[in-house]
């Protein structure tokens, strides 16, 4: 009693979850593009090479990422932007077509009117589409069809053999032929060398309807198209074949505004009756979900799946997002809500075998989307609700394990059943699944395992049989077994509660625990992969798979949180015939893929939000398809079909180093100054983008991986050095398997940290200290010079001025103006002081005022006018403000005149005419030239003693000019500034 009340335990814990499931089949959920906007109308759905998809709308056009959808700026001479067609071509360009005629061009981020110089349409732009030479081909609702080659424009219209010019859809097929649908009939287009031919069909040709409103081309070489008031069709151009389904050649649900072929389905929007779903593989059959699922949208006007198997419907202005034939729901049976499935099973006839509350039921599936039930009552069972598992044998008959009343073996087609007993009270038994291959049948109990193998008579439900129990006492370690498992290997595999698992082979008995890496206690469910492997769920410690490695050791492996397994609530396992491993947990349903290693987890975003399912109640059709019995419906995962991306799709968005854009095709050098760098990323995922996880480390930044569910990662103030930016994301916590891109750069050292920097500036404080040091060797020279000049200069004057001669001659004219009048000689006295006394204050400076210069002139001449009286006559033509702004070495002008002195003759007849006067920019000292008879000995010095000091103080050289007439001596002053 105490297991028997475990066991109970268990079911109710997965019992008492509460489902938030919404009765709706198809699952389709609302996805809102713009709050801001009121009336949005979705007219077309495209998918561009980068994964975004772009939304043509009454209200402008629309890109979307899986976060966000970003309406795409216009200028505003395109005015009006309502789309009606869209196309991505070869080249990565998206194509707008809008009602009004104008077609815009979406490249390189910018959104442009498409516009050329004659030739453009005038009428809506009702389809694009592209053929094999890259042509463009536009439908219009007016002028017929247009293509664009590159260069011209050409129209093909009604005159050229064209249906007609009202042109509601067009397509390309896998020839480069073009398909158009117009309001009489079908066309098929060609273009070549600038020569058209065009084909028709009517309803002359076989066609239901000649109002074409939407086409489409199978890649099994035919053409489905939708019309008008007849319902759809298909067009076999090899044979000119027409074929009308017979499912629509009664057609009553109105114009066909939408269609999209799925792997073995149209759906079919329409505009009055909603989404039509028609399955033309296998059993052929439609249903209305407007009708007989509650779906809600009478009209439909566009329909496309993403690269992620999703569905997007238009119903006027609302967008509805459907992970469509992959996942689908049942709800009621004959119009019965489901509840409380306790076991699943479909047949070899792809019939459904439940159990609930009520017994055993079958329904089989009708090709006009209803559902034909029957209720079975089993022979002896007192409790219908006691139903565990349900198991169809290899001879076609149905097994029936209970709760303390053993198994049943029942007739599938009459529903004659039998009670298995033997004289063990197998009868008693609470049988929790039944497994088995051929006539060999196994049990799980709460009092072992138990045996059954049928004798040669087991086509008949009456068949003989040889029962065999195995328990503690002969080799298992415990007798409460959940599920047990016939491998293809002919070993049996047993779930335990509490003592791991065990597996029973030729040699006997084997345990796993601890030892074999299971941690585990309690196991509940087994499964079988299609490459051999294993696969075991555990109560609270996740999945494990027993496989053998790359040296054929079979060994244990252990998948929880941390390496992918999205959740440790699982209620069953079921494997199916291409290669996946369904994982039935509380919180959705993961499918393990064994090609990627990696899981995925369909959940809210599908429509599953809680699944609350007892044990084992998972069951693989023979078509592939999944069943899971839920406590208030049906699951029905369709893998063979599940074969779009499984991950995000990752791509860098942008990316900046301080502000700036990089271009991320090419390897860029960063200048050191701009070290602030930001990445920004999407991992494109429209089924469930809140799932979406992150992980990047900077390569010379970062050891580690860093986990973020953000877009953007900044890097400030980046060292130099070379750097690789990894990213990766994952749908779960396991990124072993995700999807990676990078991006490669180089921080350049700072200019001052440059090598070549470095070496120019050595080299240049190098030449700078050489240049400064012979700066300051020639200015030391220079000064030296200067000095010695001064000194020679000062040395000269004073014997010049207290030479004999001089001395005698000026003593002797005093002494004759003494005699002759005394104020005059007293003034005589005070110029000679006077002369001598500026000599002694001028000879330590380099340059002086030229008036204070002036004025050692003044008293020079007046001491020698002494002398000699009118002989000796000087003229100054300089201005006040030349004299107070110029500057000149001291007493040059003194030996400029004392030179004019010493080497002319000055007599009363023909005196001595010195002239100082300025002449452009020049400073001039003229005199008349009357050379002595007797010439007095010239060393030059003075001259050469005023050029030294000039050139010293950076002054241009004096320059000396002798005419017959005149010796003329010109030089530039300094300006005092």
């Amino acid at each position: 009693m105490k297991i028997l009340f475990k066991y109970y335990l268990i079911i109710l814990l997965f019992s008492f979850f509460p489902s938030q499931l919404k009765a709706q089949f198809p699952y389709v959920r609302p996805v809102e593009i713009d709050k801001t906007v009121l009336d949005i109308k979705v007219q077309v759905i495209i998918q561009d090479q980068q994964k975004l998809m772009w939304l043509g709308t009454n209200k402008g056009l629309y890109n979307y990422d899986g976060s966000s959808f970003k309406i795409i700026p216009t200028k505003k001479n395109i005015g009006e932007i309502y789309v009606t067609s869209l196309h991505c071509d070869k080249n990565g360009k998206i194509w707008v077509g809008l009602k009004k005629g104008s077609i815009l061009l979406f490249e390189n981020d910018t959104l442009k009117s498409f516009d050329i110089e004659e030739g453009m349409p005038k009428e809506a732009i009702t389809g694009i589409t592209e053929d094999n030479d890259g042509k463009i081909w536009f439908s219009t609702y007016g002028e017929g069809v247009y293509v664009w080659n590159g260069k011209h424009f050409y129209n093909i219209n009604k005159d050229d053999g064209l249906t007609d010019n009202y042109v509601y859809c067009i397509v390309a097929d896998n020839k480069g032929r073009i398909w158009t649908g117009t309001d009489v009939g079908i066309s098929q287009c060609t273009f070549k060398n600038e020569k058209k031919q065009v084909k028709n069909y009517t309803t002359k040709e076989g066609l239901s309807d000649n109002i074409i409103k939407r086409l489409i081309w199978d890649k099994n070489g035919f053409l489905w198209f939708g019309t008008d008031n007849y319902g759809i069709g298909k067009l076999y151009p090899d044979s000119n074949k027409i074929e009308i389904p017979d499912e629509f050649k009664n057609w009553n649900k109105g114009a066909i505004d939408a269609m999209l072929l799925l792997d073995r389905e149209v759906w079919i929007g329409t505009n009055e009756s909603g989404l039509i779903d028609y399955e033309f593989s296998g059993e052929k059959r439609t249903r209305n979900f407007l009708n007989a699922a509650g779906f809600k949208y009478s009209s439909v006007q566009c329909l496309f799946r993403d690269d992620e198997g999703n569905i997007w419907i238009a119903c006027k202005d609302h967008l509805l997002q459907s992970p469509g034939e992959r996942i689908e729901f049942l709800k009621t049976v004959n119009n019965n809500p489901i509840s409380n499935i306790h076991a699943t099973l479909i047949d070899n006839k792809k019939r459904l075998w439940y159990s609930d509350d009520n017994g055993l039921h079958r329904v089989t599936f009708i090709s006009d989307g209803t559902e034909l039930s029957k209720s079975f009552s089993i022979s002896n069972l007192k409790s219908p609700y006691k139903i565990l598992t349900i198991f169809q044998d290899a001879f076609g008959f149905i097994w029936i394990g209970t709760f303390d009343q053993g198994c049943f073996r029942l007739d599938a087609e009459s529903g004659v059943s039998i009670h298995i007993s033997d004289n063990k009270d197998l009868t008693k038994q609470s049988v929790l699944s039944i497994t088995g291959k051929r006539s060999s049948l196994w049990l799980a109990t709460l009092s072992g395992a138990v045996n059954i193998e049928l004798g040669d008579d087991a086509l008949q439900l009456n068949c003989g049989i040889k029962i065999n129990y195995f328990n503690s006492t002969n080799g298992l370690n415990n007798n409460f077994i959940y599920q047990v498992l016939l491998d293809r290997n002919n070993r049996v595999w047993f779930a335990q509660d509490g003592k791991g698992i065990s597996m029973m082979d030729k040699d006997g008995f084997h345990q796993f625990g601890e030892k074999d890496s299971v941690k585990a206690k309690t196991f509940f469910s087994i499964t079988q992969d299609i490459n051999g492997g294993l696969w075991f769920a555990s109560t609270d410690n996740g999945l494990y798979r027993y496989k053998a490695d790359e040296k054929k050791i079979e060994k244990f492996y252990r998948y929880d949180l941390s390496n992918g397994l999205p959740s440790m609530h699982i209620t069953g396992l079921c494997a199916d015939n291409i290669g996946n491993i369904i994982i039935v947990c509380i919180e959705g349903i993961a499918i393990f893929n064994l090609d990627s290693e990696s899981f995925n987890w369909f959940q809210e975003a599908e429509g599953i939000e809680t699944v609350d399912a007892d044990l084992n109640t998972a069951s693989l059709s023979p078509d592939g398809v999944i069943w899971i019995g839920t406590r208030n419906q049906f699951i029905k995962i369709n893998t063979t079909l599940d074969k779009f991306r499984k991950t995000p799709f990752l791509t860098f968005e942008r990316a900046t180093a301080f502000l700036d854009p990089i271009d991320l095709s090419s390897y860029a050098s960063i200048s050191g100054n701009k070290n602030h760098l930001a990445f920004s990323y999407q991992g494109i995922w429209f089924s469930n983008p809140s799932e979406v996880n992150f992980q990047y480390k900077m390569e010379g930044l970062n050891r580690e991986w860093i986990n973020t569910r953000d877009r953007t990662a900044a890097f400030p103030d980046m060292k130099p050095g070379r750097y690789t930016f990894r990213l990766r994301c994952s749908r779960t916590n396991d990124f072993s398997h995700s999807n990676e891109i990078n991006y490669s750069f180089a921080i350049l050292l700072p200019i001052y940290r440059q090598w070549w920097f470095i070496t120019f500036s050595i080299i240049a404080l190098v030449a700078l200290t050489w240049i400064f040091l012979k700066i300051r060797d020639q200015r030391v020279n220079l000064v030296q010079r200067l000095e010695k000049e001064k000194l020679a200069s000062q040395f000269e004057t004073l014997k010049n001025q207290v030479n004999p001669h001089f001395l005698f001659n000026s003593f002797n004219t005093l002494a004759n103006i003494i005699d002759d009048d005394k104020t005059k000689a007293i003034e005589y006295i005070e110029k000679l002081t006077d002369f001598f006394r500026q000599i002694l204050v001028h000879r330590e400076k380099d340059l002086i005022k030229l008036e204070e210069e002036l004025e050692i002139i003044n008293d020079y001449i007046y001491l020698q006018q002494q002398r000699f009286e009118s002989a000796l006559k000087i003229n100054i033509g300089v201005s006040k403000v030349q004299a107070q702004s110029l500057l000149i070495p001291p007493l040059a002008l003194q030996i400029l005149v004392e030179n004019a002195i010493k080497h002319n003759s000055l007599t009363t007849t023909n005196p001595l005419i010195i002239e100082l006067y300025f002449e452009n920019e020049f400073f001039i000292v003229k005199n008349n030239l009357q050379p002595k008879l007797n010439k007095d000995p010239s060393t030059g010095t003075g001259l050469q003693n005023i050029t030294r000091r000039m050139q010293m103080l950076g002054l241009p050289a004096i320059e000396v000019e002798k005419t017959e007439t005149h010796f003329i001596v010109k030089f530039k002053l300094a300006d005092k500034k």
